[in-house]
């Protein structure tokens, strides 16, 4: 199988732990290079930390003509005489393979003569459209007539579809078919059926390269795309200036969005997917077992697995699999199948095996130079990197107006590689305020800006600067055109001297400063230490604990044991522990902490002054938990219930009990038990909490209900996620989400909702519009936060009667929504934050 023949060339190019290779001109003069532990490249046993920019290739298009060679060439010209000496070349559109070898040796003749040192980003990949199912339900769901008839649904590039006609109470299919592919999309002949049913539509479609699905058809078009790359530069010389590929597998190459939704159909998919279960699970019932079919022995073989479509995606749609070979139908528990977490680990890993194969390609059979692939944060493309070779390098592509996005994307990236087995080069491909330009301001607003920009990629790991772009022939992006900017190419090579003088390439890795912490939690995300260094994202196992108002810790588990990371998000406070009685016995190893001055030892005792920013906790043999956290929390829970009682609410008598065996079951000597006591009483703390805090907040993702494409995970979010609405088509009813809220005061209610900042929405509060039809638009109020993905909205004030009530919020344009706070009070709201409230 070809991931066996991959690994076999991968072990034959290179050594182990190694990123490294011999680079032959056109001229026979060979070029050594390696990539050094510190994700610098070194060439000819020289630093190589270019600064430059992207340089789009008008004439490398299929239809060129000679006035466009003419630009090209007039281009670079510019760009030498601005002092600007390293470029990436890209063609403008269609991929290189689509360039005449003679055209591209033309330019790359000129490149070569002005003495740049050069990549090339192929923006390239197979040209087989990839074929397959989307799994969306809840954009592709209608109202069945009762009566029956014809229902559309407007699809681009539609091949088949399936419908299915369901009881929406219980989810059983009443009916179903092959919908009828039509212009406009897909047409359904729903039959009669008694109740108010649901029409649901899972459309085979069409995903061409050149859209931005960001999956190309690795499984059909890989061989006949690699065969013409070779056959192309088999006629082009590469001079002593080439330094690199990149972007042979389309320059949006991503795991992430629609394609996670997409079951390819091909033949060549269904194999390989097959094969990567039969090596996943023992046997083909292990399989039923993990993806919950309720039907055991429905299944011949992993070839028949292989053939199962899900109708369900991010908790909606029907619990079911259909069997595209024989149209069967096998109910599933879809709450806990494994099944679409097993494919896209699937994805991952092949995608990953070709993106090796075609580096190992490109390296063999052109030029051994390295190969990058481009990042925009994390991807699971860039898990599982082998040690032996493949591609070599990871580039970092970052857009952002504020530093904040920037300096994330580059903190994630480097997060991601840091722990790879063998050295990768991070050089920076891409950076701007945005990928379309907002304004048509040329190129960067000021070379401090620009510097801040390059900087703070250079705290995060980049080792290597590119622009978008030092030549940009695309007119939708013009305005990042530098090539007619003298003074900003000037930036640029003034930038590459500064970091001749620093010795960048051998600066230690950011990882000797950084302090990680579990990719998952929420509350923390990439950011610069104040004491210098990173905080950033990890992979390693881990544990969470809540102490309350005491703060929180996480341990990571080391190869030496497990080390504790102590915070408090809401600011600094001091806290005490209890030193372990291990060590205090003879050969422990000493309990210390990082940074030093956030604490001290007295005896038997911590204390340890916690802020934001996590301290590292050393050699500490039990769960560090501050001897404040149960008193402090005790102490919370009693002024609740205090006002619950206060309320005369039913639950008081049941809660007061509650919390007289708490308090009895705490027991401070034994941690573990201790710790178990603390959980339970935060738990009743909650629910007190939602019981009189004079608000009501609810996170998108726990609507009552939605159709929303997705609940997609977003770092500074509320709870970490949002609901995610996509653009829809034309008579694609709108996405809408539903928020039940029992209201127990007659006033005046005040409506904020947490979305994108060009989110555009209507709210309908029972049914009519909320504040009534004469009622201002939602607007913007306050910061952005979540990396500027995310702002808060003030929907106005109405007065609500008392009792269980319906808000709907209805999406009229591609949006996120995060969060949805009522107050009896005006509010500024902070952030992910819902208000505190004192008692």
């Amino acid at each position: 199988m070809l991931t066996f023949v991959a690994l076999a060339a991968l072990a034959a190019l290179s050594g182990p732990g190694t990123t490294s290779g011999t680079y032959t001109d056109a001229a026979g003069v060979k070029h050594p290079w390696r990539v050094t532990p510190g994700h610098a490249l070194l060439w000819d046993e020289k630093p190589f930390v270019p600064v430059g920019g992207l340089f789009q290739v008008k004439s490398w298009s299929p239809s060129a003509t000679e006035a466009e060679v003419a630009e090209d060439l007039a281009a670079l010209k510019r760009l030498r005489a601005a002092g600007v000496s390293d470029l990436y070349l890209q063609p403008l559109k269609g991929g290189i393979t689509q360039v005449r070898p003679a055209r591209v040796q033309q330019i790359l003749t000129a490149v070569e003569a002005e003495g740049f040192t050069y990549g090339l980003s192929l923006a390239d990949g197979p040209r087989t459209p990839l074929i397959g199912y989307q799994i969306l339900p809840s954009r592709y769901l209608q109202d069945a007539p009762g009566d029956g008839g014809l229902v559309r649904f407007p699809i681009q590039n539609l091949n088949s579809a399936l419908w299915c006609l369901a009881d929406p109470g219980t989810g059983q299919i009443l009916n179903s078919g092959q919908a009828d592919a039509v212009t406009e999309g897909a047409r359904v002949r729903v039959p009669s059926q008694q109740g108010r049913n649901r029409l649901v539509l899972f459309p085979e479609r069409v995903f061409f390269p050149s859209g931005d699905a960001g999956l190309p058809n690795v499984w059909e078009g890989f061989d006949k795309y690699r065969d013409d790359l070779l056959t192309l530069f088999s006629q082009v010389k590469l001079g002593p200036g080439f330094r690199f590929f990149s972007d042979p597998l389309t320059v949006n190459l991503s795991l992430s969005g629609e394609s996670r939704q997409v079951v390819p159909s091909g033949a060549a998919f269904a194999a390989e997917w097959a094969l990567y279960l039969s090596h996943r699970y023992a046997t083909i019932a292990s399989l039923e077992e993990k993806w919950a079919i309720t039907e055991r022995g429905s299944l011949k073989d992993f070839n028949d697995a292989a053939q199962l479509l899900p109708l369900w995606w991010g908790g909606k749609g029907l619990p079911q699999f259909y069997h595209r070979g024989t149209s069967v139908f096998l109910p599933a528990r879809d709450t806990t199948s494994s099944f679409w977490q097993d494919l896209e680990s699937f994805k991952a890993e092949s995608v990953r095996s070709y993106m090796n194969q075609l580096s190992v390609a490109l390296k063999r059979g052109i030029a051994e130079v390295p190969v990058v692939y481009r990042s925009r944060g994390y991807s699971p493309l860039f898990n599982g990197i082998v040690a032996q070779a493949g591609f070599d390098g990871v580039g970092i592509e970052a857009y952002g107006a504020t530093l904040e996005p920037i300096s994330y994307v580059g903190a994630e990236t480097y997060a991601q590689i840091v722990d790879a087995p063998r050295p990768l080069w991070l050089p920076l491909l891409a950076t701007q305020e945005a990928r379309l330009p907002t304004s048509t301001q040329p190129g960067f607003s000021s070379k401090r800006w620009l510097y801040s920009i390059f900087d703070a990629l250079r705290e995060t790991g980049a080792r290597g600067f590119y622009v978008d772009g030092a030549r940009i022939a695309d007119p939708a992006r013009q305005a990042y055109d530098l090539s007619g900017q003298p003074e900003q190419l000037a930036w640029l090579a003034e930038y590459g001297q500064q970091l001749t003088v620093m010795g960048l390439a051998s600066a230690p890795p950011p990882r000797e400063n950084a302090v990680f912490y579990p990719r998952n939690q929420a509350a923390l995300q990439p950011r610069a230490l104040q004491a210098g260094g990173w905080l950033l994202p990890t992979d390693k196992p881990f544990f969470l604990y809540d102490f309350g108002p005491a703060g929180n810790a996480y341990s990571l588990t080391e190869p030496d044991g497990p080390i504790f990371y102590l915070w408090n998000p809401t600011g600094p406070r001091q806290i005490k522990l209890k030193v372990p009685k291990q060590a205090t016995l003879a050969g422990a190893q000493p309990i210390y902490w990082l940074p030093k001055d956030h604490g001290v030892r007295s005896k038997d005792t911590i204390t340890l002054t916690l802020g934001p920013e996590p301290i590292r906790l050393y050699n500490f043999a039990s769960i560090p938990l501050p001897q404040e956290a149960f008193s402090e929390t005790y102490a919370r829970a009693e002024k609740l219930l205090a006002e619950v009682s206060k309320r005369k609410l039913n639950e008081a008598t049941l809660y007061q009990v509650q919390l007289r065996n708490l308090k009895q079951r705490y027991r401070p000597e034994v941690t573990s038990t201790a710790y178990q006591a603390l959980q339970d009483l935060q738990r009743l703390v909650t629910t007190l909490s939602n019981l009189v805090q004079p608000y009501f907040w609810a996170e998108a993702e726990n609507a009552t209900g939605y159709t929303f494409d997705q609940i997609e995970e977003r770092p500074g979010a509320s709870g970490g996620r949002v609901l995610v609405s996509t653009r829809r088509t034309e008579g694609v009813p709108s996405a809408t989400t539903t928020f039940s809220i029992s209201i127990n005061i007659e006033n005046a209610v005040h409506l904020y909702v947490s979305a994108s900042p060009t989110a555009s929405f209507r709210v309908r509060l029972d049914g009519q519009p909320f504040g009534g039809v004469d009622a201002p638009l939602p607007k913007v109020f306050g910061p952005p936060y979540a990396l500027g993905t995310l702002c808060w909205f003030d929907c106005g004030a109405v007065v609500i009667p008392r009792g269980v009530h319906k808000v709907e919020l209805v999406a009229e344009s591609p949006m996120s929504l995060d969060a949805l706070l009522l107050t009896p009070s005006p509010y500024v709201p902070n952030g992910p934050l819902p208000p505190p409230f004192a008692l």
